[in-house]
């Protein structure tokens, strides 16, 4: 017997080129200030701070975001070259 499916990959209908990635992007960078904010007040409330850690963590939340987002969607696919044109 033949297997008569496709191989390529299925894509939801309505989606547009790119929109999976922008929603990849969006809700890391919304999730990462909510979870480590959350974490934060988390730690208030047990030290009895008053919004210390809530500050540091979505601080941290906000710049983890963005690294991530970096790693995952900011680097070229190319090496680099140098000024002569090889790789090095």
């Amino acid at each position: 017997m033949t297997d008569t499916r496709d191989s390529r990959p299925r894509r939801r209908p309505g989606l547009v080129e790119g929109e999976g990635v922008a929603w990849s992007v969006m809700s890391t960078l919304v999730a990462g200030p909510l979870v480590y904010g959350f974490v934060g007040w988390g730690l208030d409330r047990l030290l009895g701070t008053s919004r210390v850690f809530l500050a540091l963590g979505v601080l941290m939340g906000v710049v983890l975001s963005f690294y991530i987002v970096y790693a995952r969607h900011g680097r070229s696919e190319t090496r680099p070259t140098d000024r002569s044109g090889s790789e090095p």
